[in-house]
């Protein structure tokens, strides 16, 4: 059985906060895979996009939209309301099966911390199978690493780096203000907070441990 996907990545469209629908159809391509989460699909429905499938327990899913899909034959993946996992964490799920390398999230980074954390948590599953994973909006691009990662971005951007396990070690950073030169970080510790791009990449490569990296625009020279 052929296990490879003809899709290049996963893009998943989670039930957050979209402020600009065009940075979103910008950047999406005929090569992905999407999955609206719930009352993600509100949002794909506004910018005029047609997901793969619709996965969650959708109570947040309009009625319009809901029947708008239903009619175009787009899959619904229907769990229950009381539940152990996030309905994103079962979209993340669904999506590592597309055996794809990359899984991007719209729509995740909003106004409940606890909504964030939890958020931030279901990455780690993704990382531990080998699967590249980011959350994204108009300004932020945040990932976690145990190996390395190239940021793409504009000079001035800003870039953070926080432990998620008690240490990090060997740490090495090419085109930021301030390197590292396999220097270790702590939990509980703001060191790593907003270096700044010097080139258009930057490179970042761990030994040991699992690091947070949150890349912000620079709003004053976007």
């Amino acid at each position: 059985m052929n296990n490879v996907s003809k899709y290049n990545r996963v893009v998943i469209f989670a039930n957050g906060e979209y402020n600009n629908f065009e940075f979103y159809r910008n950047n999406i391509n005929e090569n992905d895979y999407i999955i609206a989460v719930d009352g993600g699909s509100n949002y794909t429905y506004s910018m005029g996009i047609v997901p793969h499938v619709i996965v969650g327990d959708l109570d947040s899913i309009k009625k319009e939209v809901y029947e708008n899909y239903k009619y175009s034959n787009t899959p619904f993946v229907k769990f229950p309301s009381e539940k152990d996992k996030s309905d994103l964490e079962l979209a993340i799920i669904y999506a590592m099966k597309r055996n794809v390398q990359e899984i991007l999230v719209y729509g995740a980074l909003g106004k409940r911390a606890d909504h964030f954390y939890a958020n931030i948590m279901v990455m780690l599953e993704p990382l531990n199978k080998g699967v590249s994973i980011f959350l994204v909006d108009e300004l932020q691009t945040i990932t976690v690493i145990s190996d390395k990662v190239l940021i793409t971005g504009k000079i001035g951007d800003y870039i953070s780096l926080f432990p998620i396990t008690p240490k990090v070690t060997g740490i090495y950073t090419k085109g930021v203000k301030y390197s590292l030169e396999g220097d270790p970080l702590y939990i509980g510790s703001s060191l790593g907070l907003s270096n700044e791009f010097v080139d258009d990449e930057v490179t970042i490569e761990i030994s040991d441990g699992l690091l947070l990296i949150i890349k912000t625009k620079n709003s004053d020279k976007t």
